[in-house]
């Protein structure tokens, strides 16, 4: 049976800890009681963990972040360059594919700043249907301040 519930791309970037995606799990699997939830998941899930049947969910080639915030491929057999190239890639995707309803950002603009590469063309691509646009909504759990050089 076709599902003819309007479509969610959830996009979460955890990179540091397991904080933004257990919360972005909670939303999800809430907006799933009316929506169709796709899941983007983009960082390293611990062993074991399962995610709620009700999302369609996404693996995109897993990225981390160090103490001093640089980011690094999980996945030792390609390149940092490589796992956002096929990130990317996937991306516009399934975006391409699902004509999601709603876009759902978690943190972006106001962080995951370093993902910009793979944001900003999504939102660009979602801003460039015009009226047939998704709804772009930004997860917000808390926004950073300090003085780091990276931070706007």
């Amino acid at each position: 049976m076709m599902d003819t519930r309007k479509t969610v791309l959830f996009h979460c970037q955890h990179s540091m800890g397991m904080g933004h995606l257990v919360r972005s799990l909670t939303l999800a699997k809430t907006l799933a009681k009316r929506f169709r939830v796709v899941l983007l998941n983009g960082g390293e899930l611990p062993e074991g963990m399962t995610f709620p049947s009700e999302l369609d969910v996404i693996h995109l080639p897993p990225i981390g972040q160090l103490i001093d915030h640089s980011l690094y491929s999980i996945d030792t057999e390609i390149t940092l360059e490589q796992a956002q190239e096929i990130r990317l890639h996937q991306i516009m995707k399934i975006f391409n594919e699902i004509h999601p309803d709603v876009l759902f950002i978690e943190l972006f603009p106001f962080g995951r700043k370093k993902f910009v590469n793979e944001l900003l063309p999504l939102l660009e691509a979602a801003n460039a249907l015009g009226k047939n646009a998704p709804i772009t909504a930004c997860s917000l759990r808390d926004i950073l301040v300090g003085n780091r050089k990276d931070q706007e």
